[in-house]
């Protein structure tokens, strides 16, 4: 229970932007629970000073821990589509759960290179979850133009 109302106050804390500088102390240090609660709040708060930490987090995720799956979302919510490549870096070597929510993430992010990798997995990737959602997401950035 102790572990749960931590969980509910760091994701609360995405109510306060003023707690994002609390926030990125405790993102290199968190478990892989944690980490979704983390980056919960990093999306409501949407501050791009979150983007140096959710990316170094980034490069270690992909490979297992299931709440660094959020990340990509975090960095969907901020808005800053530099973010682009490095969320497309690990594509072709993560899990399932994982390229959902980068596919997620580059629908709402935009842009050439993120349609491109969509168009890919749309076609390409053997999870029928994963290919629909690049579907998705490819039709809704079209709508947008």
């Amino acid at each position: 229970a102790e572990r749960e109302e931590k969980w509910i106050r760091m994701e609360e804390l995405g109510a306060w932007p003023a707690a994002v500088d609390f926030i990125l102390e405790e993102l290199p240090r968190a478990d892989i629970d944690m980490t979704l609660f983390i980056c919960k709040s990093l999306a409501r708060i949407g501050d791009p000073k979150a983007i140096p930490p959710l990316l170094a987090k980034w490069k270690r995720a992909p490979g297992g821990a299931p709440g660094t799956r959020y990340i990509p979302d975090a960095l969907a919510a901020i808005g800053d589509r530099s973010v682009v490549p490095e969320l497309i870096a690990p594509l072709e070597r993560c899990r399932f759960d994982f390229r959902l929510h980068i596919a997620r993430a580059l629908g709402i992010l935009g842009g050439d290179d993120a349609a491109l990798a969509l168009e890919n997995l749309a076609a390409n990737d053997p999870f029928p979850a994963v290919r629909e959602e690049a579907r998705r997401a490819l039709e809704a950035m079209r709508a947008e133009r």
